[in-house]
């Protein structure tokens, strides 16, 4: 006997948002499940509720340096302008320079040379001394992936890359507004 074809809800943008930020489950046939909801926002490019993708950010951050309004831009995205102002506010509305590696830092091409080098057994002063790199530099590197092993380059320059970026907080605070909008001119 063949079964009728599954009937697949996709909700809102907005639904799947708020029952997110609620912790509530979408009725789907005879389950309720949040694991629908993260599959939904996957597939259609949510990574979190209220949180945005590189492109959209860079979407926001160009429509917001054209002075366009919070409340234009979460139209744009079907978003209230609730969801807009908190990656506004993280830098305080001055759009982040892009990340860039340190010419310090190692780079793919060094770490590749590492791992080839841990495969071929080789000792971490062996490989430092080819690198031209300093033996704690090699050490510290594959502590810090693993151990040699299980050490990646791939992997390796992703968790770097991860690890090097710091969102800093914007330095204006309540207290700072008040104290420069206090002092005499």
């Amino acid at each position: 006997m063949k079964l009728p074809p599954k009937v697949i809800f996709k909700p809102s943008p907005n639904l799947v948002r708020s029952q997110k930020r609620s912790g509530t489950a979408v009725s789907t046939d005879r389950r309720n499940t949040l694991f629908f909801l993260e599959r939904w926002s996957v597939i259609h490019g949510l990574s979190e509720a209220g949180i945005f993708n590189d492109k959209q950010k860079a979407e926001i951050w160009d429509r917001w340096q054209r002075g366009e309004s919070m409340s234009s831009i979460g139209r744009q995205f079907d978003r209230a302008s609730s969801s807009i102002y908190p990656l506004l506010e993280r830098t305080g509305g001055i759009r982040p320079a892009a990340q860039r590696r340190s010419r310090l830092a190692l780079t793919l091409n060094e770490r590749e040379e590492i791992s080839r080098g841990l495969t071929a057994q080789h000792s971490l002063r062996s490989i430092a001394r080819s690198l031209r790199r300093s033996p704690s530099t090699v050490s510290r590197e594959v502590k810090r992936n693993g151990c040699a092993k299980h050490y990646r380059a791939e992997a390796s320059d992703l968790s770097a890359w991860t690890r090097a970026h710091r969102p800093k907080p914007a330095n204006w605070s309540a207290t700072t507004i008040s104290a420069v909008q206090s002092q005499p001119s």
